[in-house]
C-alpha cells in the first residue's frame, strides 16, 4: 500500500483500507499502518471498478477511538519551525506536517481546539494551490497569509500517548514564524 493511499484513508476517516491484494490494514497514525486485519466477506468488485482507487471494507472488531486531545494543564510546550507542507482532519484524528530547515518532515496530531495564526478553525481541508478555503470543509476559515507548501510556521506541541499506546506529538497552535 502506498503512503498516498494510507493518507487518503486517514483523510476519509475510514476504519480500514486495503491494497490491491485485498489485505486489510488499520490506519493507526498519519500514514502508518497496523498489521493486516481479517476482512469480512465481500462481494466481487464490478468489472468497471478502477483498480487504482482504494476500495473500502468493513472489519470485525472495535474501530480505533478518536484522538483529538485537549492541551493538558501545565503541558510542557515546545516548538518546531518549518514550512507547513500538510494539514487535514477527519472524524477520527487530524494532523499537520512541516519540513524543517534540515529537510526532515515532522508530523503532529492536531488537538481539539486548533488555532492557525491566532484564528480558531475546524478545517478538514485547508485551501490549496491558490484556491480560497471552502466554508463547508473549513469551518472558521483559514488565515490568508498561511499557505500550505509555502509558509514558514512555528508549531507549538506537547508529547502525548494515543488511546492505542503510541507516543506522539500533538499541536493545537500553529503560527507564522518570525
Amino acid at each position: 500500500m502506498t503512503a498516498t493511499l494510507a493518507l487518503l484513508c486517514v483523510f476519509l476517516s475510514t476504519a480500514g483500507c486495503h491494497s490491491e491484494d485485498r489485505t486489510v490494514h488499520e490506519v493507526t497514525n498519519y500514514g502508518e499502518l497496523a498489521p493486516p486485519m481479517t476482512p469480512l466477506p465481500s462481494a466481487p468488485l464490478p468489472n468497471d471498478t478502477p483498480t487504482s482507487l482504494p476500495r473500502l471494507v468493513f472489519y470485525k472488531g472495535t474501530p480505533p477511538p478518536s484522538f483529538f486531545p485537549a492541551r493538558p494543564s501545565g503541558a510542557n510546550l515546545r516548538y518546531r519551525t518549518g514550512v507547513l507542507i500538510g494539514f487535514g482532519a477527519g472524524m477520527k484524528s487530524g494532523g499537520a506536517v512541516i519540513r524543517d530547515a534540515a529537510g526532515s518532515e515532522v508530523t503532529f496530531f492536531t488537538g481539539r481546539s486548533m488555532y492557525i495564526d491566532g484564528k480558531q478553525t475546524h478545517c478538514a481541508i485547508p485551501p490549496l494551490n491558490g484556491h480560497p478555503y471552502d466554508p463547508v470543509l473549513c469551518d472558521g476559515g483559514w488565515p490568508a497569509d498561511v499557505i500550505v507548501g509555502q509558509t514558514k510556521v512555528r508549531v507549538y506541541y506537547w508529547h502525548d500517548a494515543t488511546p492505542w499506546g503510541q507516543q506522539v506529538l500533538v499541536t493545537d497552535e500553529i503560527d507564522r514564524a518570525p
